[in-house]
């Protein structure tokens, strides 16, 4: 076995622990403590070499003493080590290892910390258990289960935490290319969220992919142990769909969920002159409709608008005439039109956050713009109803499918300006929305083709894979680790690595997420 057994007695915490190789303690491979990083030398038996890898953990204990260390392995040599005569000669293959000591655990002293000069000698290397691969990856005992730490053919239940409770509301990035598991990985995240708290969740869904969760009774085995294991509970969302089809729609957005005044943020074709003159305009409209007692409808606003304008002083002139004219176009865009439609379910805090529930907002039928104003729209109503009026509960966390397609790095000239806009507007309440109990939740292919100005507002990474490794050697360096970098490209199918350290719970570690979806998907374990 590669981890610990009951059979034999480990002095510390009371499991079997084999010894994989020892530490090298001598004058020229001393044990170092620095300013400049610490550093151990070790070596690994022959039984044991193929069963490690650089950046793998590793335990450093004594067979008569209450200390141990946990240490990663930096780098590994191979050597071939001869010894003989003229005739007869024995060769072997020496493995030996650079250390970074990560942590010293002293049950004597009841130490728990930075590692301390010490005599190594005799000192061995064995594997981490699951109780010690959580501890030291700082994962808790229960949380969010989202798979499982891979590692010496153990695996070790992975648990994001929920406490602090903020940490889950720094907002998520998951990204990979088609087909190696981050859309699997949402799911499971929705479905153990919605489980283990009482958040609510929003998804605005580009290509249909999350209007389907499966049941217990079509889900795949592992995935239904998964859940059974951890006391998960299959999601059922309600769908609602935004449309230009009076026959699709089953949702509209509402001039009820937002600001009044945030209705020009949604007009990019605005310039600042018009849209200036546009606020004030808007502001009289709407204290007409308050004073006649009508409904406060996109429909509504827009007639009294138009009233202002026709008897306004203020549009005299040819270039009143020009100002008149950009509102009046931009006021007539088709985009608006998805306000307000009569019969459709309005998209407001009342009908979307309530506890434990999961709503699919389908835009497939939108245009680019249409979708951008969409997300636009949900950012405004968050801000509204989580800032400004205040309310904490439930916590939301929304999930923006194909986030690289509304927050491209390199939008088209004509999309630059509402791209920058958007960008712009989200990035001070996203920030500020753990203390709101509001996140985000950004699913992309590719890293390199979404907003750097978004992609740092998330606190959570989750990768699995890149194409384009080299050119974002830099970014993944600094997001995920350096010692993940070289792995980013082979990821097999189901693996990624899960980046937290910029919360308050430094994790980083390599995951095993488990299928659970439908079984007619499923072609098996890798």
């Amino acid at each position: 076995m590669l981890a610990g057994t009951d059979t034999q007695l480990e002095i510390d915490v009371g499991v079997v622990r084999n010894t994989i190789g020892k530490i090298i303690f001598s004058k020229k491979e001393n044990y170092t403590t620095s300013l400049a990083g610490d550093q151990m030398y070790g070596w690994i038996k022959g039984e044991w070499k193929e069963h490690v890898i650089k950046g793998d953990i590793l335990v450093v204990f004594h067979a008569e003493q209450a200390l141990k260390f946990f240490v990663r392995i930096e780098k590994i040599q191979n050597y071939p080590i001869c010894a003989g005569g003229f005739e007869k000669k024995i060769t072997e293959t020496g493995t030996y290892l650079t250390l970074l000591p990560l942590l010293e655990i002293d049950y004597e002293e009841e130490y728990t910390g930075t590692p301390r000069p010490h005599d190594l000698a005799n000192f061995e290397l064995g594997f981490p258990s699951p109780k010690e691969l959580a501890q030291i990856n700082h994962i808790p005992s229960e949380g969010l289960p989202l798979g499982e730490i891979v590692g010496h053919g153990i695996r070790t239940p992975f648990y994001y935490p929920i406490i602090p409770e903020d940490t889950r509301f720094q907002s998520w990035l998951i990204s990979g290319v088609q087909g190696k598991g981050k859309s699997v990985f949402a799911k499971l995240l929705v479905a153990s969220v919605t489980s283990k708290t009482n958040d609510s969740i929003v998804i605005l869904d580009r290509e249909g992919e999350y209007k389907n969760f499966p049941d217990l009774n079509n889900m795949t085995d592992v995935g239904k142990k998964f859940f059974k294991k951890h006391g998960i509970k299959p999601v059922k969302p309600r769908i609602l769909k935004l449309s230009n089809s009076i026959f699709e729609a089953t949702a509209s957005m509402s001039m009820k969920g937002i600001n009044l005044r945030d209705v020009l943020s949604l007009m990019p074709e605005l310039e600042t002159k018009s849209a200036e003159v546009a606020r004030t305009i808007m502001s009289k409209a709407c204290s007409t409709i308050s004073e006649n007692g009508s409904e406060l409808t996109w429909n509504n606003l827009r007639r009294e608008i138009f009233e202002e304008l026709n008897h306004s002083q203020f549009l005299s002139g040819m270039a009143g005439a020009q100002i008149r004219g950009a509102i009046e176009r931009a006021m007539m865009s088709q985009n608006l039109d998805l306000f307000d439609q009569n019969g459709r379910t309005p998209l407001i805090p009342e009908k979307l956050f309530i506890e434990k529930t999961v709503t699919i907002i389908d835009i497939q039928d939108l245009s680019p713009a249409q979708q951008r104003m969409a997300a636009l729209y949900m950012f405004l109503m968050l801000y509204k109803h989580k800032f400004q009026d205040n309310v904490k509960d439930p916590g939301v966390l929304v999930f923006f499918d194909e986030s690289e397609f509304l927050f491209p790095r390199h939008p088209g000239n004509s999309e630059k300006d509402y791209v920058n806009r958007i960008a712009e507007m989200i990035r001070d309440p996203v920030r500020r929305g753990r203390k709101h109990k509001f996140g985000l939740v950004l699913i992309t292919h590719e890293i390199a083709d979404l907003d750097q100005s978004v992609t740092n507002l998330c606190n959570t990474k989750v990768i699995f894979g890149s194409t384009v490794v080299h050119g974002s050697k830099t970014w993944f360096k600094d997001n995920i680790g350096e010692q993940f970098i070289n792995e980013i490209g082979t990821l097999p199918v189901g693996q990624c690595i899960i980046d937290a350290r910029k919360t308050a719970i430094p994790i980083s570690v390599k995951l095993h997420v488990p299928f659970v979806g439908s079984k007619e998907d499923y072609f098996g374990e890798l």
